[in-house]
């Protein structure tokens, strides 16, 4: 009887102990203790593992704390627990794109958009997580569904926009970032992006028009204001544009941006040494951008500064043309004249069809050489010619010199340098023979 009764009153304290965690873990977690809830909320499931309430609150605790690897495995043992599994299926998918996992994500967003299509949350998470993969196609069709649902949203709207302009589809991109300003008037940003597909599919008087309608309530607002110049621009208004990108600059603007058209302006109007100073701001942080080496090298062509002109013609050309690749199709074009001209040398008892051959080769490979001057192996190109095809040893031992003087010991081979040593030494004894 006495061994009975120890039971009961331990399994007694049992239930009241497991009471009293799972009271006191809802309480912390209400606190915002939220290392408090975990703690408990481990012991309470050492004790049950198939305690809802349990997972429940150390997941929403450790999501509070932004362990979000931590919390998806609480929220995924929750949800195995549970039959009304819409909320946890939320919660899972936010954790789950806090933890930077977009696929299990999607998966738990899908099927909570399965169990419930009007679950407005579920789907424009779906959607933004599709957006950020880059997926415009599958976004834009939630967010479609989503304006079905909520015509009064403009947010769905900018973000079906700037879905569709993404995924090429420009003209309803319009449609829509024009439902987003009749929404939100103030919405500067979507007037901007806006403005910005109106010029991309040459759109000019519109994009004008909104630009001078969102500046008469953001009066000062420079992202604006750079557009209204750059429309200016490109529409030929040089003396309004430059006024306009004056005004930004003194309003403290000077991006790349604002110095490359500002530059282009000032160029197109004739004032050349004002549009030099800016298109050099520009071009020494985008070194590559061709197009504006050019404009900055006419510039200064215009303002008599001929050797700075002729610079950036240069570093045009040098990235408009792959020089190293010329550079061999010029060699392999003498590597073909050198052997067409041996091909002749066997039938032409005149010995004028392979001089010209020769002569032809010769000039592929100075202009080769011309393009690439730092290229050693040109001297070692020449050295065989001279020797093998020209019969001109001087010449050779002189390219040969050359080709051990400027080679690289990182690029050639110990066998190539025994080899051009061997030839030195050879045409040196057979010149000095020769009366060198």
């Amino acid at each position: 009887m006495k061994i009975f009764n120890s039971i009961v009153l331990a399994i007694l304290c049992w239930s009241v102990s497991a009471t009293i965690l799972t009271d006191d873990f809802i309480k912390a977690y209400e606190a915002s203790n939220y290392n408090e809830t975990i703690r408990l909320a481990k012991i309470s499931i050492n004790e049950n593992d198939h305690n809802f309430d349990a997972w429940y609150y150390k997941g929403l605790s450790e999501n509070a704390l932004y362990k979000f690897t931590d919390a998806v495995i609480s929220f995924e043992r929750a949800a195995e627990l549970t039959t009304d599994k819409s909320a946890i299926l939320f919660l899972l998918g936010n954790a789950c794109e806090s933890s930077g996992n977009s696929v299990k994500a999607i998966e738990s967003y899908t099927k909570l958009v399965q169990l419930d299509s009007l679950h407005i949350q579920a789907k424009a998470r779906l959607a933004k997580v599709y957006k950020g993969q880059k997926e415009y196609l599958k976004a834009i069709d939630l967010f479609s569904s989503l304006v079905e649902l909520d015509s009064t949203n403009a947010y769905f709207y900018a973000q079906l926009a700037f879905c569709c302009k993404k995924f090429g589809l420009k003209d309803p991109a319009i449609r829509y970032y024009e439902k987003v300003i009749e929404l939100n008037p103030n919405d500067v940003e979507s007037g901007r992006l806006l403005i910005n597909t109106y010029v991309d599919q040459k759109y000019y008087e519109d994009a004008a028009a909104l630009v001078d309608t969102l500046l008469i309530r953001f009066p000062n607002n420079i992202q604006l204001l750079k557009r209204r110049a750059y429309i200016l621009a490109i529409g030929g208004n040089y003396i309004g544009a430059i006024r306009e990108f004056q005004n930004v600059v003194e309003l403290g603007d000077s991006s790349m941006f604002t110095s490359k058209y500002y530059g282009h302006s000032l160029f197109n109007n004739g004032q050349y040494g004002e549009a030099i100073f800016w298109l050099n701001r520009y071009v020494n942080s985008n070194e590559d951008d061709t197009k504006n080496q050019f404009v900055l090298g006419l510039a200064y062509q215009k303002d008599y500064k001929y050797q700075k002109s002729l610079q950036h013609f240069h570093i045009a050309m040098g990235q408009v043309y792959d020089k190293a690749l010329i550079a061999k199709v010029f060699t392999e074009t003498g590597n073909t004249y050198a052997k067409f001209g041996d091909y002749l040398g066997f039938r032409d008892s005149s010995g004028l069809q392979a001089a010209e051959m020769y002569k032809l080769a010769n000039q592929n490979y100075l202009d080769a050489f011309e393009l690439v001057p730092a290229d050693f192996e040109m001297y070692r190109i020449f050295g065989h010619f001279y020797e093998d095809k020209l019969k001109d040893k001087r010449m050779a031992l002189y390219y040969y010199k050359k080709y051990y003087e400027e080679h690289d010991s990182h690029k050639i081979f110990m066998e190539d340098l025994l080899w051009v040593q061997d030839k030195i030494t050879k045409l040196t004894e057979e010149l000095h023979f020769m009366g060198d």
